[in-house]
């Protein structure tokens, strides 16, 4: 018998940054990148299914790629309570991008967890992990 671990992901940043391409590309394990824009409007899940290696175990994990536009902002808080993790994206040659992922993070943190924390769902025990901020201050620096 399988054990099945579901794990929420919110998919946060500003307008026309990859989010979607993203999602996309992790879902199809790295053999589709779209070609074409389409703007996402809201919210769109993506499910993707991840066998753990060594066991009969598997992960769910639901992606909720978020449009960067405010105008969906209100729908889209109601649809990010409880998440198991953030994935804040930008453009590394964008400094904008870069610079409103402080009021990404905001909105994240001001989120309030349907249930009481606990060990398992601790908000302060959360890692942020950035890993093109190096890459996007730099690029950032020189234009």
């Amino acid at each position: 018998m399988s054990n099945i671990l579901r794990s929420k992901c919110l998919v946060v940043g500003d307008s026309a940054v990859g989010k979607t391409a993203l999602i996309q590309v992790f879902n199809s394990d790295n053999t589709f990148y779209p070609k074409n824009y389409t703007m996402t409007c809201g919210v769109d899940l993506v499910v993707k299914t991840v066998n753990v290696p060594d066991t009969n175990d598997v992960v769910e994990l639901y992606f909720y790629d978020s449009s960067g536009k405010e105008t969906y902002l209100d729908m889209m808080q109601k649809l990010w309570h409880n998440p198991s993790m953030w994935a804040l994206v930008f453009d590394v040659t964008n400094e904008d991008s870069f610079n409103n992922m402080s009021s990404w993070l905001q909105k994240l943190q001001d989120l309030k967890p349907a249930v009481p924390p606990t060990e398992r769902h601790d908000w302060s025990r959360r890692t942020l992990f950035l890993p093109g901020k190096r890459m996007a201050q730099t690029i950032c620096r020189t234009n």
